[in-house]
């Protein structure tokens, strides 16, 4: 993947992790953007996910009962990015 490609698969999931519920798990953030025509394999998009975590525009948290199941929602500064970010 090029360093675009990343970027615009990192701004799909800022997206995503803000229109949705808090604590998408990695199957169903892929899946919606599948539906935008992204067709990473999982490991771009939990890559990704890492890498927005890393440098804090996305959190982990836990959901259910399941203390394996990985699950995450947008951040602040995530908010932040995409407001001042011309998507």
């Amino acid at each position: 993947m090029t360093l675009k490609e990343k970027e615009q698969l990192r701004n799909i999931i800022l997206l995503i992790l803000e229109a949705g519920r808090p604590g998408l798990t990695l199957r169903e953030i892929s899946n919606k953007a599948q539906l935008r025509e992204f067709n990473n394999p999982d490991s771009d998009f939990a890559d990704a996910l890492d890498w927005l975590a890393a440098h804090g525009f996305a959190e982990e948290i836990r959901v259910g009962i399941g203390k394996l199941t990985r699950a995450w929602r947008i951040s602040d500064a995530g908010v932040e990015y995409l407001d001042g970010a011309n998507l």
